[in-house]
């Protein structure tokens, strides 16, 4: 009897074994998160956005039906060209389905332009911003600002069970990054957004990995109380040879970044 007892023991141990992840200090952790993806320090990414409607069968109050389908607003679907160089550089263009450019974002030595071209097509830089990029710097307290432009406390950490895992978390319960704990992968983002006065949880995923490039997730997906609203996908990638590029954006849009400039403080991926 004592035998089967002690088998049985063991049998719970080893599962339980992966429930366990050691805390970590906030500076630790955001060395580890920095380290995972310190090989990613520059990108030329092309994405595909589709547009979803979470409200098209019930409202985002009431629960929704098992199994019910995503209803896709094909005619909102965007593409998006992005060229970054870790702590320099950001250009963000963006472009309707027809080619048409809806959006320009540029972040350039402590300077940002934003401009919409479509009035009837408005984005904010929260809207368009590249997720993933806001890992990618050599500066822990460059990381630390841009958590916080993204509601994340840097100084709070915790764990977060999901599944038979427990996931590293950085920030709160409701705002926060959470990571894998052998990885220090970013695997999502957690948030709360204010639709018609009330709040609502929002939740980005980062899916897969694009050919194996350490840092850029394959997908990128949306979704408010649950449900899908955005996808991104990524169509194409390039890591490396990138001068060339920057240097003839900068060149194209050194005119209007000196008529609609201002500044902005290191680190910081949005505006005042």
């Amino acid at each position: 009897m004592k035998a089967k007892v002690s088998f049985f023991l063991a049998g719970l141990l080893i599962f339980a074994a992966p429930l366990q992840a050691k805390l970590m200090q906030p500076e630790g952790l955001v060395l580890k998160i920095l380290g995972h993806y310190d090989a990613l320090r520059q990108f030329q990414v092309s994405l595909k956005v589709r547009i979803f409607d979470p409200e098209a069968l019930v409202s985002l109050d009431q629960p929704l039906p098992p199994q019910s389908p995503a209803s896709e607003q094909v005619a909102l679907g965007y593409t998006q060209q992005i060229v970054f160089v870790r702590d320099e550089v950001l250009f963000n263009q963006t472009n309707d389905l027809k080619g048409d450019i809806l959006h320009l974002s540029i972040r350039s030595s402590g300077r940002q332009l934003e401009k919409n071209y479509n009035a009837m097509r408005a984005f904010s830089p929260q809207e368009v911003f590249f997720l993933p990029a806001v890992m990618v710097t050599k500066d822990p307290e460059v990381f630390k600002k841009r958590l916080g432009q993204l509601g994340i406390n840097p100084s709070a950490v915790g764990t977060e069970p999901q599944g038979y895992k427990v996931l590293y978390r950085i920030g709160g319960p409701k705002e926060n990054l959470l990571i894998d704990p052998k990885t220090y992968e970013v695997l999502g983002y957690n948030a709360q957004v204010s639709i018609e006065g009330r709040s609502y949880p929002l939740q980005v995923l980062f899916v897969g990995h694009y050919r194996k490039v350490p840092g850029l997730p394959a997908q990128i997906l949306y979704y408010i109380n649950g449900r899908l609203f955005k996808e991104a996908t990524l169509t194409k990638v390039k890591t490396s040879r990138l001068s060339r590029k920057v240097r003839s954006l900068t060149k194209q849009y050194k005119p209007l970044l000196k008529q609609h400039e201002s500044q902005l403080d290191d680190g910081l991926i949005f505006g005042p």
